[in-house]
């Protein structure tokens, strides 16, 4: 709650980043185990729905946007501001979302991910090492990466108390309205998350849009679905139901019980 535009809005004592280093060597405790538990059901869900997507990955990484192939080769890179020549929106067929795709040469046609396993994909699990001994395309992994991804926060929050040890200082800063047009790009836990606003001298909002990760990741979703039906070979909409919202729960764990609405038609 004390974080705010240029840093903190109040010190954060010695004392209180000791008790961050404390929780951080906890939390490595409490994952590490729960890798261990998550193993043989990751294992089970693996054998019965192991579909290797063929996708690209993006993530982004100080303010540019990286898209590289699943054999980790980059295909391309772009600034937050160049999004719009690199990225398009095409409206869905119902609703009101979008479907975001890549409109650069030699990825069309391609969907691609973002989130955990994009990261620890693209990045050829080099800061994970032993955690994530090679890529993997199948959307169950998504959760093997988040349990990796976990692990390596926890043991970040301990090397960065260790440098803050003495505390941190006040340091917000002041803030006034100008026109303006701002862009930002973040990995969130999600994926890659971006925002684009513009404001008149005023301060009001003239333009804005934001990309999520789930929007990102829609056609990726979308197609995963499909193959993930054709595996199973039965029009049973029980059992379709319920891999479909498997596969999207590995995406984002969050739509399925936000929802409360999955409807399968078969024809």
């Amino acid at each position: 709650m004390t974080v705010v535009p240029g840093g903190f809005s109040k010190p954060v004592s010695a004392e209180q980043v000791s008790k961050v280093s404390s929780l951080a060597d906890r939390l490595s405790e409490v994952l590490e185990a729960v890798s261990e538990g998550f193993a043989p059901i990751l294992d089970d869900e693996y054998s019965e729905r192991g579909v290797s997507l063929r996708t690209n990955y993006m993530y982004a990484l100080d303010g540019r946007i990286v898209v590289k192939d699943r054999d980790g080769s980059e295909l391309f890179s772009f600034g937050k501001k160049e999004y719009e020549g690199y990225i398009g929106e095409a409206e869905a067929e119902e609703g009101y979302g979008t479907s975001p795709y890549l409109k650069a040469a030699g990825a069309l046609g391609a969907p691609f991910r973002v989130g955990p396993l994009a990261r620890l994909n693209a990045s050829a699990g080099k800061e994970a090492g032993t955690l994530w001994a090679e890529a993997r395309h199948e959307s169950v992994m998504y959760t093997r990466a988040r349990i990796v991804e976990c692990l390596l926060a926890s043991r970040r929050m301990g090397e960065s108390a260790a440098e803050l040890e003495s505390g941190v200082g006040a340091s917000p800063a002041e803030l006034g309205f100008k026109e303006g047009e701002g862009f930002g790009v973040v990995e969130a836990p999600r994926g890659t998350l971006l925002h684009h606003y513009a404001f008149d001298r005023n301060g009001i909002v003239m333009k804005a849009n934001v990309i999520t990760p789930t929007a990102f990741n829609s056609p990726a979703i979308e197609r995963d679905i499909e193959e993930n039906v054709k595996q199973i070979g039965t029009e049973d909409v029980g059992r379709l139901k319920e891999r479909a919202v498997k596969v999207l729960r590995d995406y984002d764990p969050c739509i399925p019980c936000a929802t409360h609405q999955v409807e399968v038609l078969v024809g």
